[in-house]
């Protein structure tokens, strides 16, 4: 059996001699098809009705992924169907302060936490279509990155940086105890000065921002200096 498209209606599909039909649909509209088959004794033809729905635009992102407060943020949205290219654009940012592009990606500084609603659009060659996105910005906490202090040699001097992450607004340092060392703790988080003798110790310390003070204690082993021959 051989399969012959003898009229296309203007679709632009094919016909495979086994009988596939093939290609890119056409517009949205109503098309007839001419085709025929024949074997080796007969054949046959006729007219096949092909209804063409619209490609409807829609856009797939329904929401938008978690955001931290006062963090960078970047995220891309989605659409289907339509046809050409994708432009789009921000109707309402829901007072998030971020951005969208044409190409569809959304960035900036995430505001403080809540609930928040952007509205979007998405056009093609036919039309346009919006969405009401949802975007979630949790708490940023503050906390302290650094869990305990690099070893420090008796009677010898000692630096050492302290780390926090998260919060708002500039960090500010304090040293709540020192531990019966003598060390220093500067406000932007400086440990410095001259290391006790020998021993465990602890440091309590504090870092602050705009919104909440953490705390922590320290640990802080200081090794003896003992002197060595080292002509051997």
């Amino acid at each position: 059996i051989q399969w012959t498209l003898t009229n296309s209606g203007n679709t632009g599909l094919q016909l495979s001699s086994g009988g596939a039909l093939s290609g890119t649909a056409p517009q949205e509209g109503e098309y007839v098809l001419s085709v025929s088959v024949r074997d080796g004794a007969s054949s046959d033809s006729t007219n096949l009705l092909l209804s063409v729905g619209p490609n409807q635009l829609s856009i797939s992102t329904t929401s938008l992924p978690n955001a931290n407060e006062a963090q960078a943020y970047t995220t891309i949205l989605k659409a289907t169907g339509g046809q050409g290219t994708y432009r789009w654009k921000m109707l309402n940012d829901g007072s998030t302060g971020l951005q969208l592009s044409a190409t569809g990606v959304i960035s900036g500084t995430a505001p403080q936490q809540g609930q928040y609603v952007l509205s979007v659009s998405v056009s093609d060659t036919t039309g346009t279509t919006t969405a009401n996105i949802p975007l979630t910005v949790s708490p940023n906490n503050l906390s302290l990155v650094t869990t305990s202090l690099p070893n420090a040699e008796e009677q010898k001097p000692y630096t050492t940086i302290l780390e926090a992450s998260g919060g708002l607004g500039t960090y500010q340092w304090a040293l709540v105890d020192s531990g019966n060392t003598g060390l220093q703790l500067s406000n932007t988080g400086v440990v410095s000065g001259t290391a006790p003798l020998e021993g465990q110790y602890v440091l309590r310390v504090s870092v602050s921002d705009s919104t909440s003070t953490v705390e922590a204690n320290l640990p802080l082993t200081v090794t003896g200096n003992h002197l060595t021959i080292a002509t051997t």
